[in-house]
């Protein structure tokens, strides 16, 4: 089964493209993964709009980041998932730099 989340995040935001696309695969009952892609275009933190460079502390970026998932159902109660988020490694900011390219595991169970 192949799933598709589309999502425009904030729209046009004060003349700022952003947006949102996610995929999702399942493989059989127990196995799914997923591509997610994150976008924003140039954004100001000026209220006039005279930002010179965005990549910097209190700057605001534009940016495109690449997030992947797998996911496992072990057992009724028992699943996991690893994943890597900004698979990319795109530098961007808002105010701060954000993290770069990040592993993630989880382990979960449910009652």
């Amino acid at each position: 089964m192949v799933c598709f989340v589309f999502g425009r995040g904030h729209g046009d935001f004060f003349g700022v493209a952003q947006g949102h696309r996610t995929g999702v695969y399942r493989w059989d009952d127990k196995l799914s993964t997923s591509v997610g892609a994150r976008y924003s275009g140039k954004q100001y933190s000026q209220l006039g709009n005279y930002d010179v460079n965005g990549f910097t502390y209190t700057g605001v970026s534009k940016y495109l980041t690449v997030d992947t998932r797998l996911h496992y159902q072990f057992d009724r109660q028992w699943s996991g998932a690893v994943g890597i988020d900004n698979l990319n490694n795109y530098k961007y900011w808002n105010f701060h730099l954000y993290p770069g390219r990040t592993l993630l595991a989880e382990l979960k169970w449910t009652h």
